[in-house]
């Protein structure tokens, strides 16, 4: 009986210590996320199921100047989701789970880069980057000619260390896609030419809210999909909101404008809490201002209130072409057409012609024409007759161009795949080759 006793519980502790470590096994390897920053400004998760599916596959292949298979021949794990980051001082890095160490090390000095052994971790240097990594997982970082090496490895070795997941990285579970993004936003991480829409972007910004967005991308088109969430208003502040301004999309615009554009964006906002907005920015206050002397702006603007829409699509001359397309809670703006008929005839600088009661053209001193108008509560405006004539019609997205992804969502942004994948392209190698 004792034997038995004995033997029992020397296979309780033999299962007991295969589980202990199967699961210190499993927990190594779950733990590359925690590689990534705590307070990292960014983080952008890459669905590594997904390569071989058409969307993925071309954005690689076009963008990169490599295959899908690339990520096999590393050594790197494909059913383990890849991270992108920026850290807190604006250096980027990736990190990844690791299937196979040794296929890993071979490629890279296959490649010519020599690999070395310090701190308990392989090193190796690819063109700009810096590489560090053991059996389970890969850290990349940047390390340029101004990078302080000793420093930046000294970083890593603790980011390998690490044992606190990413903060940012509990804002990635309400996205879906095949890559999935959280950023905490301000305006000093804008850098933007243009002063006025640094200033107006600085104004929508200030309250830090958190960036969520995802990419799907499909084998006709690929679509972004966005929110900006912020911490709740403290008691007693006052001022215009992000919140105030983009609310989530309805899906009312979902069946209007061309079935097949080169890209269809849609948010939904107050014109009201907007035009707040734009009056703290001088350069737009001014020219408000000069408008209105021609054109009630004010009241066109503060009658939006729903969703907004923006289609691009080429003509029969291949020029690129826009239909803007908004809903509006009041329409007595329209009232005032023959004010505006007589201000603009005495104007030598515009021309405007109503076209029938509610459509109209505004002809600028450049020439440029702008038709617009108000059919069904809902305000258009294109450079275009032909897309004139069709505004706010109803029509049916082609097959794979769906818009439904926009409905809860505050920006939204779907995308021709043929058409406008050389120019996302361009951008990521732009980005690559940094």
């Amino acid at each position: 009986m004792t034997r038995k006793i004995y033997l029992i519980a020397a296979l309780l502790i033999f299962v007991v210590g295969v589980l202990i470590t199967f699961l210190l096994l499993r927990r190594s390897e779950r733990n590359y996320v925690n590689v990534l920053p705590e307070d990292a400004r960014a983080v952008a998760e890459v669905d590594l199921t997904t390569l071989s599916e058409p969307g993925m596959t071309e954005l690689i292949k076009s963008s990169l100047q490599c295959d899908t298979h690339m990520v096999e021949r590393l050594g790197l794990s494909t059913e383990r989701p890849a991270y992108l980051f920026a850290t807190d001082e604006g250096r980027l890095g990736l990190v990844a789970a690791i299937q196979d160490m040794n296929l890993l090390n071979s490629e890279l000095q296959a490649q010519g880069h020599a690999v070395e052994s310090q701190r308990g971790l392989k090193w190796c240097h690819v063109d700009s980057w810096l590489v560090a990594f053991d059996r389970h997982r890969v850290l990349v970082m940047e390390c340029d000619a101004v990078t302080n090496e000793v420093s930046l490895r000294k970083q890593m070795v603790e980011m390998m260390k690490s044992t606190k997941p990413a903060s940012l990285l509990a804002s990635l579970d309400s996205q879906a896609g095949n890559i999935r993004l959280a950023a905490q936003l301000d305006g000093s991480m804008l850098n933007i030419p243009n002063e006025l829409v640094d200033k107006l972007l600085s104004l929508m910004l200030k309250e830090h809210p958190i960036l969520q967005a995802s990419v799907s991308l499909g084998e006709h088109a690929y679509s972004l999909s966005a929110d900006l969430v912020q911490t709740p208003a403290e008691e007693g502040e006052t001022g215009v909101r992000t919140s105030d301004v983009f609310h989530p999309i309805q899906g009312h615009l979902g069946e209007t404008g061309p079935s097949c554009p080169l890209f269809w964006a849609g948010i939904n906002i107050s014109g009201e809490q907007l035009l707040q907005l734009m009056r703290k920015v001088p350069a737009l206050r001014t020219m408000l201002i000069s408008v209105n002397l021609f054109f009630d702006a004010d009241m066109v603007i503060r009658s939006v209130n729903g969703d907004v829409s923006l289609a691009v699509t080429e003509g029969d001359d291949m020029q690129t072409q826009w239909l803007l397309t908004a809903q509006l809670s009041d329409t007595s703006f329209l009232c005032n057409v023959p004010s505006w008929e007589r201000t603009l005839s005495l104007s030598s600088i515009f021309r405007f012609q109503v076209l029938q009661e509610s459509d109209f053209l505004l002809v600028m001193p450049d020439n440029s024409s702008f038709y617009f108008g108000v059919r069904d509560d809902m305000l258009y405006v294109t450079p275009s007759a032909t897309l004139a004539l069709e505004a706010c019609h109803q029509t049916v997205p082609a097959d794979g161009f769906e818009r439904n992804g926009a409905n809860g969502r505050q920006f939204f942004v779907t995308a021709d795949a043929s058409r406008t994948l050389p120019i996302l392209s361009s951008f990521l190698k732009t980005f690559a080759r940094r």
